[in-house]
């Protein structure tokens, strides 16, 4: 193949690296090098051989893969690797480009009957080079009688070869970055990470990288279902208390006398029903990050305690006469106004300005809608793993659905929706029909005149109730109610975001 001038070959190659920048993703871009050097080169046939991990010099064989396209199948691909293994081990052992217009009397490629066998008349191979390193090849070959190519051809092939092992491994690169800052914005051992590109969520990310090295206590705010927990989670997984506990306990579900009793623990006979000495979460934690979710329901006496526990680091379990030191890093949360809470006295001044080291406010997901399928999508692939099913694919409608949704319970409730939706469906695609968004709550049947409360709310009550009863005891508290102990904890932690 000739061009006219140097500046259609200029024209051409500027093409490609048009073309290359708009693929991100590794196996793709490797697949559309080979497919644009056919294009433009008018080959047949072509492939791409790349070394994986650490293979010889001028190995063709071992760790190498191989993209294919035109008419080559990968079985005639690798009968090509036997029949060009001299060529293709200079290329990738010299890093020179390789060159034969009469390929059947070149005794370069061995065996005669094989090329015959295959009707190749021309054959060109070209190094894919990234910082003087081989890390590839790029072949093509041309049949007939009318086939042809030429040294300009050859040129032209380096010079894509060149363009597009930059370009892999440019991608490659960016690959890992995103792996590795998933492991940071992540919290390990929780199945879904914080995710986010918007500026809402970048801010966050920043903030939380500032936090992280520190011990200090940190205020997280937001609506229920914005994450809280992961962000405490990641901020003690990635942290400097790694390797202590994580304690977790939501404030909300229980009296005073009980929230005390958990958080500081309690002597022998204290109260009725403490039939033994117990350990606090705050004496459990210790070494570890304490994760005071609804902070804010706290009652007035209990956050005077909690205040001696930040700025003294000890406590008095109920009902002792002996201090209790801790080392414990506090991280608190609450989806309320924590200035309204401040202005009505419900909430003490001088524990927020304690908790108030570093404040992370997450964003509502409808203040994010940038993010909304970048949630969607990683749920997808999440629950299809878990579940040992292709990848589902987002509809244009469904996702025209999910962007008009104002997900009032937001990522959690998005999780929710996604994880149905790929139960549900039982094709390559998820559509409008697989994701049901839910109707407002409506009056409970029978229920009198001027009387709000709704099922789930008696439940509540009810199930509180008895929590109370048996002074915190879960366990005895599900028997009770004729319910498993998962499904009250479950429960509580839906009841207290």
């Amino acid at each position: 193949m000739r061009f006219k001038s140097d500046r259609e070959k200029y024209q051409a190659l500027r093409g490609v690296a048009r073309e290359l920048a708009g693929v991100h993703a590794p196996n793709k871009l490797l697949r559309t090098i080979v497919e644009l050097a056919c294009y433009m080169l008018q080959a047949e046939r072509g492939f791409a051989l790349l070394r994986e991990g650490a293979a010889a010099e001028g190995a063709v064989e071992g760790p190498v893969r191989v993209e294919t396209t035109g008419g080559f199948h990968r079985e005639s691909t690798h009968a090509m690797l036997a029949i060009s293994g001299s060529v293709l081990r200079h290329v990738l052992d010299k890093g020179e480009p390789v060159l034969t217009v009469d390929a059947k009397s070149d005794p370069r490629f061995g065996s005669s009957e094989s090329v015959v066998l295959h009707g190749i008349r021309s054959v060109a191979c070209a190094p894919m080079k990234v910082r003087d390193r081989v890390v590839g090849a790029l072949y093509l070959d041309w049949r007939g009688a009318e086939a042809s190519v030429d040294r300009d051809a050859l040129d032209f092939l380096e010079a894509l070869a060149t363009h597009g092992a930059i370009a892999l491994d440019g991608a490659r690169l960016v690959e890992r970055l995103e792996a590795e800052n998933q492991t940071l914005r992540g919290p390990s051992g929780v199945g879904a990470s914080l995710i986010g590109e918007s500026p809402q969520m970048q801010r966050v990310f920043r903030l939380m990288e500032t936090a992280l090295p520190t011990h200090a206590p940190v205020l997280i705010l937001g609506e229920s279902g914005t994450g809280k927990e992961l962000v405490a989670r990641s901020l003690h997984t990635q942290g400097p208390r790694a390797k202590g506990p994580f304690i977790v306990q939501f404030c909300g579900a229980l009296s005073e006398t009980l929230l005390e009793s958990e958080l500081f623990g309690h002597k022998k006979g204290a109260f009725t029903g403490a039939i033994a000495d117990r350990k606090g979460l705050f004496e459990m934690a210790h070494g570890g990050t304490f994760f005071l979710d609804e902070v804010a329901d706290i009652s007035p006496a209990t956050q005077t305690k909690l205040l001696r526990v930040i700025e003294e680091g000890e406590f008095r379990p109920v009902g002792d006469t002996r201090q209790v030191k801790v080392d414990v890093r506090i991280v608190a949360a609450t989806n309320k106004n924590i200035e309204e809470e401040l202005t009505a006295g419900r909430f003490r001044q001088d524990l927020f300005y304690r908790l108030n080291v570093f404040t992370i406010t997450l964003p509502p997901l409808r203040e994010r809608c940038s993010d909304i399928l970048l949630v969607a999508e990683s749920y997808v692939r999440r629950f299809c793993e878990e579940i040992g099913v292709p990848v589902r694919e987002l509809a244009p409608e469904a996702r025209e659905t999910l962007m008009s949704y104002s997900w009032p319970g937001n990522v959690r409730q998005l999780r929710n929706v996604m994880q149905r939706a790929v139960l549900v469906s039982d094709g390559e695609w998820i559509t409008p029909e697989h994701i049901e968004l839910g109707a407002p709550a409506t009056a409970v049947p029978g229920q009198t005149p001027g009387d709000e409360t709704s099922l789930e709310e008696a439940i509540r009550r009810i199930a509180l109730a008895r929590l109370e009863r048996t002074q915190g005891n879960r366990t005895l508290a599900a028997r009770s109610l004729g319910v498993s102990l998962r499904w009250l904890q479950y429960k509580l932690k839906e009841w207290n975001g």
